[in-house]
């Protein structure tokens, strides 16, 4: 990566160098002696040569987090050539620890006997069969990830700054600060709004707080924000399934009150016949208005102008008996909306 952009005297003998590096497997004395040899200059004096060249491309290809401090340093105080260098190191430990966490926590998702089995208490609180297993699923992801959590420090005190900046740094933790600091207060959100938590998201994803980085992600995917869904994708959950069990969840409420609209719509406008069969559950349960919002969903759903793709088949079968069902209950508003709603 950094071959083009040092432009070192002695270009070839680095990149010859760089070959090594990357190929060789990575020893921890390695790391040690690159981050040594790079700490005993003087800020401001690192010079451009072979060594250092082979020091920084050294951490860019084994280096952990315990070494962005050091680069922030070099960033910060060294000539442009140094600086990018270090700039560039710091970006590919961030992806490397990234994708290194994502691949952890996706190995430990829970089995489908595990899910089943917690789905059963679900179902003692009124939840139809799919929404329960969506619940479950919602349930023991976030219990994985606060678990993941449990090490990580407390959050810092809101400071302002720039976050993205900050985290382009490798400073998570301030990057988080800053956040907190510009963390919305509306209960709905405006594209700046999106931003400042997409960037807490990134931040406590950085730092260990996985559960509060989930929370944050699934709340963005509804709000259709597609670096959310990636990140999802990264950690192997089901986001669709992780949405629907948040918004039926009995206690957790991160996808409930003012967003719940939102969510409705991301998953009116992207769910599947998986959204179609917890949607038909819960026409028979809730409040009048939770119920006419279920059946104006279904009836959406049905329409190809209101989805990103046309619902499977599956799903319309299941959505349009469940609409018929409601119609023939009678003439109260419910069964009206249904009628009206039914394709013919």
């Amino acid at each position: 990566m950094f071959v083009s952009s040092l432009r070192f005297p002695t270009l070839v003998g680095i990149a010859l160098a760089w070959s090594f590096v990357m190929a060789a497997p990575a020893r921890a004395d390695d790391v040690d002696d690159a981050a040594a040899l790079l700490s005993r200059y003087a800020a401001g004096t690192v010079p451009i040569d072979d060594q250092v060249a082979i020091a920084l491309h050294t951490l860019a290809a084994h280096g952990e987090r315990a070494e962005l401090s050091l680069l922030r340093s070099l960033v910060d105080h060294e000539q442009p050539l140094i600086a990018e260098a270090a700039a560039g190191a710091i970006h590919d430990i961030r992806e490397r620890a990234r994708d290194t966490q994502r691949e952890t926590f996706a190995a430990r998702l829970p089995a489908a006997g595990e899910i089943v089995s917690v789905a059963a208490a679900f179902r003692t609180e009124g939840l139809g069969a799919e929404a329960a297993l969506c619940a479950a699923y919602a349930s023991e992801v976030l219990v994985r990830a606060a678990e993941t959590s449990a090490a990580h420090p407390v959050d810092p005190l809101p400071q302002d700054g720039d976050a993205d900046a900050l985290l382009e740094s490798g400073d998570a933790r301030k990057a988080l600060a800053a956040s907190l600091f510009h963390r919305p207060s509306g209960a709905r959100l405006r594209d700046a709004d999106l931003a400042a938590l997409r960037s807490e998201a990134v931040a406590r994803e950085e730092i260990g707080d996985l559960d509060g980085a989930l929370h944050l992600y699934a709340r963005l995917v509804a709000y259709g924000d597609p670096a959310a869904q990636d990140a999802l994708d990264g950690f192997g959950i089901d986001a669709e399934r992780l949405l629907l069990g948040l918004y039926v969840h009995p206690k957790d409420g991160t996808l409930q009150g003012a967003d719940g609209p939102i969510v409705i719509n991301h998953l009116v406008r992207n769910g599947e016949t998986l959204t179609v069969a917890v949607l038909a559950e819960r026409h028979q349960t809730g409040t009048v208005s939770e119920r006419m919002t279920t059946v104006d969903a279904l009836g959406r759903m049905l329409e190809d102008q209101s989805r990103a793709r046309p619902l499977p088949s599956a799903g319309r079968r299941i959505a349009r008996e469940a609409l018929a069902e409601v119609a023939r209950t009678g003439l109260d508003p419910l069964a009206a909306l249904a009628g009206e709603v039914l394709p013919r």
